[in-house]
């Protein structure tokens, strides 16, 4: 049985547990304590003298044991923040990734002053693509599809949480998208694209997260070109498709568009100056 600690000396505590194993420990520490405490990590700096139960004292080690064994901080914490909100999380859906906001930058780029834009996001896992796409310019409605019950779940979650309620969710396989010919202004998809041999992948990420959302056969083009296929399909003249992929898949996704006769192709990095995502008009 735990005994009452400090924040202060459940934080040291925590953090020296931590380090040598993640790359800021004290910040994990301060996180997964807030998460247990119901608090921001604010409070934490302001009331280090207050004591902790011991109850709580004693799930705080279970977290850090478990992220001592690779689990992403995100399944501890049931939450992810993309985009300056906090989206929903849990086991057996993709965690979301700051590169990915670069999708969502980009599609308000291209929206311009329209005042409204029907859009899809294939795959949307939970969501955070289309929501905060709806949530950053008004006129955005359309759909988010996943064919993961789980997904479904939490994406749904998200949507009615954050007040995205332009969006809706249907079940759908990213192949075959049970939407009209020439219906959509734009298409977003973050698809699985890692090919199942890389070997680059982190363990910590191969062994929690769900293979269905980072594998795809090909060399891990299979499910880029089954959505630049969709994508030709379901927009309309004018409309854009947007790929997020692999850092070495630029050059293969701009010859499936051009194969699809895409015009105004074009392929943009991220942060880590890393081809990240590519752009095209029908």
């Amino acid at each position: 049985m735990y005994m009452e600690e400090s924040i202060r000396t459940l934080l040291a505590g925590t953090t020296a547990l931590l380090a040598g194993h993640v790359d800021n420990p004290r910040l994990e520490a301060e996180i997964l304590l807030a998460h247990i405490l119901g608090k921001e990590r604010l409070f934490l700096r302001l009331h280090d003298r207050d004591h902790v139960e011991g109850a709580k004292a004693s799930l705080l080690q279970d977290l850090a044991g478990r992220r001592l064994l690779g689990e992403p901080l995100a399944y501890l914490t049931g939450k992810r923040e993309f985009f300056g909100r906090e989206f929903c999380v849990a086991r057996g859906v993709l965690i979301p990734r700051p590169e990915t906001e670069l999708m969502v930058e980009t599609a308000l780029e291209l929206a311009g002053e329209r005042k409204s834009l029907l859009i899809a996001d294939l795959g949307a896992g939970t969501g955070c693509i289309g929501i905060s796409l709806a949530l950053e310019r008004s006129g955005v409605a359309g759909y988010l599809l996943e064919k993961s019950p789980l997904a479904i779940s939490v994406c749904r979650k998200n949507r009615d949480r954050l007040g995205a309620q332009s969006l809706v969710v249907l079940k759908a396989d990213m192949k075959n998208v049970p939407l009209p010919d020439a219906s959509l202004d734009m298409v977003l998809a973050n698809p699985p694209y890692i090919a199942k041999d890389d070997p680059a992948v982190e363990e910590g990420v191969r062994r929690y997260e769900p293979g269905s959302a980072l594998f795809a056969d090909n060399a891990g083009l299979e499910l880029l070109e089954a959505c630049v296929c969709e994508a030709r399909r379901l927009l309309k003249k004018g409309g854009w498709v947007l790929l997020e992929h692999g850092l070495a898949q630029g050059e293969a996704v701009r010859h499936m568009l051009a194969k699809k006769h895409f015009c105004e192709f074009f392929t943009k990095k991220d942060l880590a100056g890393l081809d990240r995502l590519s752009i095209a008009r029908v």
